[in-house]
């Protein structure tokens, strides 16, 4: 989730590891097109509708994902965006952010990774 720099260098570095399913977010077209130059497989415009894309490219929910906005709306779509038992790296991110984000994320149903996301 982000494709600045560090999220397009965790693209890179997905690709290098072998990940076979790269989904980059981002609500700029120009960075989503470069993300898949430099690996990702699916590209999906930033926003409320995020965390259903990505289930749907993934074929169920992301196994791990990348934070790198440290912004409570996409840290909340980005946590629904994961499968169960997935891994979110969050990067620069503070305390009292992380808060907002999990409060944003608890108020979709537990079973919203499973299934369409609320709007």
């Amino acid at each position: 989730f982000g494709t600045g720099a560090v999220g397009l260098a965790a693209v890179m570095g997905a690709k290098l590891a072998g990940a076979t399913t790269i989904v980059a977010v981002d609500p700029r077209e120009d960075r989503r097109a470069l993300a898949l130059e430099l690996g990702a497989t699916h590209a999906v415009e930033a926003g409320p509708q995020a965390a259903q894309a990505v289930i749907e490219a993934t074929g169920g929910g992301a196994h791990a994902a990348v934070d790198t906005t440290a912004r409570a709306d996409v840290l909340g779509q980005a946590v629904l965006a994961l499968r169960p038992r997935g891994t979110l790296a969050v990067v620069g991110l503070g305390g009292s952010m992380m808060k907002a984000a999990m409060a944003t994320a608890r108020g979709s149903p537990p079973c919203a990774r499973r299934r369409r996301v609320p709007s």
